[in-house]
Parts: structure tokens; C-alpha cells; sequence
């Protein structure tokens, strides 16, 4: 076999990889080569795209430890593109120039929608930490399942190459599929993402989002008849939970979202919400609403949302909804969690 005195970086079926850098970190006590970059299409079709593989290699060529990195998205098309981290043992005396990097495509695939939009960016401190924060939009037509959501950002040196890969942080119960939280049509999430600790010049954003599958949807709640009380310590709300979906609901979600002045993010918590019963059709339920802090009575850009971690075979008639039916049963929410900038 002939010798292989440098990295062998290859394309695969259109696939192009590009802003390579490549750093040695120390995991479990063991030291690890990384390598982050950026993986294009360049060919006539969308392609499925199944992360990356490296390899490391002695000098005769053979492969002396592996790593894939998985790929934050699924299908890269016509001229799109998408960051990768990978990273394999790096063994003692092995020279971390000789690798080889492939990018791994699964065929042709059908051309992606990509109906998220980012917006609102917006640095603040958060718990003593530089922290992005900023607004996803639905722009389709179709919901979206809101545990699928992804931001993925890199952090660029002045060369183009990928310093630092991130996802952000939403609202958001992960994990729960078709159960879980909705994503409408024109809707805004809130997001955030700590800064890492590296040199940076630029960033680069990615989406990826998952659309309900054909003839299920959310089920619409909504807050209504909302009341702020303040007692130095925290916020107190009393609203009404409105249920105007088609299918019974147990279990919700609560998310808070901060503004300023002029309808910039500030911060957003979230928490489950287990009802003490299951919430017929057109039901109302009174609930109480605690969240630490002060002085958010006079937060003029304060949100409250309501999600049901539920699905129905019918479009909703209204997202969210706003026709309450009385009701006298009341519970009460955990308080939520906050960050530094709601006080």
C-alpha cells in the first residue's frame, strides 16, 4: 500500500467539504482528534446525507481508530450546505496529519423544505454568561412539530473555518413526537445559546425543522382573562386555560417570554403543566401562575402560551384559541425557572 504522508479529505457523490479545522481536546482523560468543517452539495439534486466519517491512519495507510459525526440535517439540497463535528481516538506517537475524512450520502432524496426563519438577534448577559438570543418563525403553511426544531450555529475564525458548533436552547419538551408541542403556521419561538469561549469573526445559521405527518395536528390551547398581581418576590398571573381543540387533553405546557421596550427578546422560561384532570373539549380551567422575580409587573412585553402535549386528527380552528366554557376547578404551576434577566 502506498504511503500516505498527508490528510486524504475525499468527496463523495456531488458532496464537497470545505473551512476544515482541526484542534486535539481531551475527553475521559483521553486525547481526541477533532475536526469540524462544512459539508456542500454541489450536484443537480437534493441527496440524502448521512454525517461524516474519519479515520485515522498510520504511515502504511491503515486506519488506526474511527469516529462519524452525525448529521444535523438529514438532506442537503440543491446548493446547500451544513457544519459536521467529528472526532476520533488519537492514539500515542500518531501523527494527526494523517487522517481521512468522507462524507457519507444515503442516494437522492426529495428537495427540502425549509420553512424557518431566525430573526431578532439580540446579545445579552444571562447568569453571568454571553448569551445569543432570538426569535424562530414558521414561515410555511404546514405545523411543525416544536421538539424538532433545531438552530445549529457555527462560529467562524477569519478564514472561514469552523472554530465552534452550538444548538440553541428553546422552549420546548423534547422527545415527545406527535405528543408533543405544536409549532403553527406564523408563530414565533423563542431561542438562546450560550457563546463559547472561542476567537471568533463571523457566524453562520442553519434550521432544520419536522413537519407533523399528513391528517394529525396540534391541539390548540389559549390563555385568557390573564391577571398580574406582584408581591415583591415574584409575579403572580391568574388566567384561564381555554382548550378549543378535538381531542382530550392531560398534559400542557407553559411558556413565559420576556421582551423589551421595543420587542426585543429579554429571556422566556417554560414548565410543565400536569392537570389535575384530563381537560375535556371546550373546557375551561382556572389556573395560578407563579414566576420569581421583581419587577416583572411592569414588563410591558411579558407573553404567556400555552401548549398541549397532544395531537388530533383535524386542523385547529384557531391557533391558539379563545373561547373559554366555565369552569371551577383551579391548580397550581411549579414556579418556573428564570434567568438573571428577570428580576
Amino acid at each position: 500500500m502506498a504511503m500516505l504522508l498527508a490528510a486524504d479529505v475525499r468527496a463523495q457523490n456531488e458532496l464537497s467539504v470545505s473551512a476544515l479545522r482541526e484542534s486535539v481536546e481531551e475527553l475521559g482523560g483521553r486525547q481526541r482528534f477533532v475536526l469540524r468543517g462544512i459539508v456542500a452539495n454541489e450536484g443537480a439534486q437534493a441527496l440524502q446525507f448521512d454525517g461524516v466519517r474519519l479515520a485515522m491512519l498510520d504511515r502504511l495507510g491503515a486506519e488506526t481508530a474511527i469516529g462519524y459525526g452525525l448529521p444535523l440535517r438529514t438532506v442537503l439540497g440543491v446548493g446547500e450546505d451544513v457544519p459536521f463535528e467529528v472526532q476520533a481516538l488519537l492514539l500515542p506517537d500518531q501523527d494527526r496529519s494523517l487522517f481521512q475524512l468522507e462524507p457519507l450520502v444515503g442516494g437522492p432524496a426529495p428537495e427540502p423544505l425549509r420553512p424557518l426563519r431566525v430573526s431578532g438577534i439580540v446579545s445579552r448577559t444571562l447568569d453571568g454568561s454571553p448569551t445569543l438570543l432570538g426569535d424562530l418563525t414558521n414561515e410555511g403553511a404546514r405545523y411543525l412539530l416544536a421538539a424538532e426544531d433545531r438552530v445549529h450555529v457555527a462560529f467562524l475564525d477569519e478564514e472561514g473555518r469552523v472554530l465552534a458548533l452550538r444548538a440553541a436552547t428553546l422552549p420546548v419538551l423534547q422527545g415527545a413526537g406527535i405528543s408533543g408541542q405544536g409549532h403553527g403556521p406564523g408563530e414565533t419561538y423563542p431561542w438562546l445559546l450560550v457563546l463559547p469561549d472561542v476567537e471568533r469573526s463571523r457566524r453562520r445559521m442553519w434550521t432544520t425543522s419536522v413537519e407533523y405527518p399528513d391528517d394529525v395536528f396540534p391541539v390548540p390551547l389559549g390563555l385568557t382573562n390573564t391577571q398580574f398581581a406582584e408581591d415583591g418576590e415574584a409575579l403572580h398571573v391568574e388566567a384561564d386555560l381555554v382548550h378549543c381543540g378535538f381531542a382530550r387533553v392531560s398534559d400542557a405546557r407553559l411558556v413565559v417570554v420576556q421582551r423589551d421596550d421595543d420587542g426585543a427578546l429579554r429571556s422566556f422560561a417554560a414548565a410543565r403543566l400536569r392537570l389535575p384532570r384530563t381537560l375535556e373539549m371546550g373546557a375551561t380551567l382556572p389556573v395560578r401562575i407563579e414566576i420569581a422575580g421583581r419587577g416583572l409587573a411592569d414588563v410591558p412585553g411579558l407573553e404567556l402560551r400555552a401548549y398541549a402535549l397532544a395531537y388530533q386528527a383535524v386542523p385547529p380552528t384557531a391557533w391558539p384559541c379563545s373561547q373559554p366554557t366555565p369552569d371551577v376547578r383551579r391548580i397550581w404551576l411549579p414556579t418556573l425557572a428564570h434567568t438573571s434577566e428577570i428580576r
